[in-house]
């Protein structure tokens, strides 16, 4: 189990040396861990764990889930010499960095481990927003409040690191803390109860929470204590510093949505993806570069390379996107599939936040780079006007369903919270689509059917011109005559 060894050590100095000139800024650190009580399975799932190095130097910090492939943590935890600097940059973490998230005891079953592949810190704090290489599904992250830290309130903090008895502790503790004193970036927290609780190592970057209208809302993170009552730790004053995450959510939210970059010369080897908000394209193990809807269901664009175990995708430096087999390369051929952008130095893919994988000429100084391809499974709007068609590829969603046009001809429509599958036609049609005809009917075709060529697979039936379809708030798709009355529907309601 990873441990904070020889980094823990030269910390616990500063901080001995800090406390012993009554100084108010404490030297962050890459470890620090509330000593409450063990937290029942279940509760505060969101909350992470993370290893950052490789034994026997490595180091442990705690974080948040924010979203379900960015975790929230303390940018300290990243730092090369926390006690001089916190500043880091934005990129891939200098340390090979694991975060697992979802279960409070580290021994069970369940939760979701992930590396973690590009830091995004925040200037004015000690936060950074982490990004995971594989979605955390299934797990609710936290959302930060709105509402501002008031000195005398109760907030409760977590974390997973050191307790009084314990050097590496494998479960998730809790304590609550009262809120001192307060700037516009952090705030100081004093023990509640229990009473002798504190900050240890292993919990920078762990949450402080309030309950909002029965549901927790994040408040905080921890960054750096005195560490009075820690093990191993002969410091007596306890308390610590919290990083303000309150009024962020415009900035969390900013960065959930930045295009994720697969830049010259990288790869995606046999299992990893790059994942954005909504879609995430998979370099499948039996050879198949797939894009997937998060929520589920069929692929909605593959390179069609399946049957090649260990084939892998790499961002040529003349700009165009391959995927070659396992003994391929671009020195000694064996390509199975390219964007066929070459002859283009620079340029780069781009999975927007939209699902479209783009691959962009290099920017000129100043300027933007142009689009030379895309997947086109980019989102498109809820409402299908008459003569609007969706292409395999396609979707569409609303506050609590997606609509998929998927590349094997299936339209359906999912649960985005759960990906349950709520209603689907069609399939085993590749290349097939949905047209919102002028007529009032929403017809699948085939993918050389249409109006004039037959090839019809489904249709819903209805016929009065200047109809639309618009998929619900509530998961219901409904087809509306031109006088807003319900022509058919999906009857999905949630």
């Amino acid at each position: 189990m990873p441990r904070t060894r020889p980094r823990a050590r030269r910390l616990g100095g500063a901080l001995t040396a800090c406390a012993a000139l009554g100084a108010i800024l404490l030297a962050p650190g890459a470890a620090r861990a509330a000593v409450g009580q063990p937290v029942p399975a279940g509760q505060y799932a969101f909350t992470a764990r993370l290893v950052i190095g490789d034994e026997p130097h490595s180091r442990a910090c705690s974080g948040v889930l924010v979203d379900p492939r960015w975790v929230l943590t303390a940018k300290s935890c990243f730092a090369a010499n926390p006690a001089q600097s916190i500043d880091i940059p934005t990129g891939a973490p200098a340390a090979r960095t694991t975060v697992t998230v979802g279960k409070t005891d580290l021994n069970a079953s369940g939760g979701h481990t992930a590396n973690i592949v590009e830091l995004v810190p925040r200037a004015d704090r000690d936060l950074v927003m982490a990004r995971l290489d594989r979605p955390a599904t299934g797990i609710a992250p936290v959302k930060p409040s709105g509402q501002a830290p008031t000195a005398g309130e109760e907030l409760t903090v977590a974390g997973f690191g050191r307790t009084k008895t314990t050097w590496v502790p494998d479960r998730l503790h809790s304590a609550v803390f009262t809120v001192g004193a307060t700037t516009a970036t952090e705030f100081e927290i004093a023990a509640t109860s229990p009473a002798d609780a504190s900050v240890c190592q292993g919990d920078t970057g762990g949450p402080a929470l309030r309950t909002e209208n029965g549901v927790p809302t994040l408040v905080a993170v921890t960054s750096r204590s005195w560490q009075g009552g820690c093990f191993g730790s002969t410091a007596t004053r306890t308390g610590a510093f919290e990083s303000r995450t309150d009024g962020l959510a415009a900035w969390v939210t900013a960065t959930t949505n930045r295009a994720v970059h697969l830049a010259p010369g990288q790869r995606l080897l046999p299992g990893q993806m790059l994942a954005s908000h909504h879609v995430k394209f998979v370099m499948q193990t039996d050879g198949n570069l797939v894009a997937y809807h998060n929520a589920g269901g069929g692929a909605l664009w593959a390179s069609g390379t399946y049957g090649n175990p260990g084939a892998y995708a790499v961002m040529q430096h003349d700009g165009n996107l391959v995927v070659y087999g396992k003994d391929g390369s671009p020195s000694t051929g064996g390509g199975l599939w390219s964007t066929r952008t070459h002859g283009n130095e620079g340029a780069f893919a781009a999975l927007q936040s939209d699902g479209n994988l783009v691959v962009y000429s290099r920017p000129a100084t100043g300027g933007a780079g142009s689009a030379l391809w895309h997947s086109d499974t980019w989102m498109r709007d809820n409402k299908v006007a008459a003569g609007k068609r969706l292409m395999p590829g396609a979707w569409a969603q609303s506050a609590r369903a997606v609509l998929l046009m998927d590349a094997l001809g299936r339209l359906s429509l999912r649960d985005r919270t759960t990906g349950k599958e709520l209603w689907t036609v069609g399939g085993h049609h590749p290349g097939a689509y949905a047209l919102m005809q002028t007529d009032g009917n929403f017809v699948l075709y085939a993918k050389d059917g249409g109006p004039t060529q037959g090839g019809a697979l489904w249709n819903t039936g209805t016929f009065s011109a200047g109809s639309h379809l618009l998929l619900q708030d509530d998961a219901n798709l409904v087809l509306y005559g031109p006088d807003g009355k319900a022509l058919w529907a999906t009857h999905t309601s949630l």
